[in-house]
């Protein structure tokens, strides 16, 4: 079964994130998700983040080069919450602007690297 799924850089847009989205529902013994640079919106980070919160086995995420906008910020931390194995997140130059996804995401990862410590 597959354990790793790196498509980063190939510019899918948001219809490519929604359309990833679905096929990741399936592929439950994920443990390595490598998504960056794909410029998957606030739409496809939305479905992303549905999916990805299914993941119960990931340990790392890589998002980061996705113009995820406010809503898709605050989807991605509410499914971060539910990974409780993950060790790695990669969530660079994500285009948030939002304050609230902001300090979200902010306090997420601290409370993820308090918690491992």
């Amino acid at each position: 079964s597959l354990t790793t799924l790196g498509i980063s850089g190939n510019n899918i847009g948001s219809e490519g994130g929604i359309a990833l989205a679905s096929a990741i529902k399936a592929l439950k013994s994920l443990t390595q998700l490598y998504i960056g640079d794909n410029n998957v919106g606030s739409e496809g980070c939305i479905a992303l983040a549905s999916a990805i919160k299914e993941l119960k086995s990931l340990t790392t995420l890589g998002i980061s080069g996705n113009n995820i906008g406010s809503e898709g910020g605050i989807a991605l931390a509410s499914a971060i919450k539910e990974l409780k194995s993950l060790t790695t997140l990669g969530i660079n130059a994500v285009s948030y602007t939002h304050l609230r996804a902001h300090e979200t995401l902010r306090y997420l990862v601290c409370r993820l690297l308090l918690e491992k410590k």
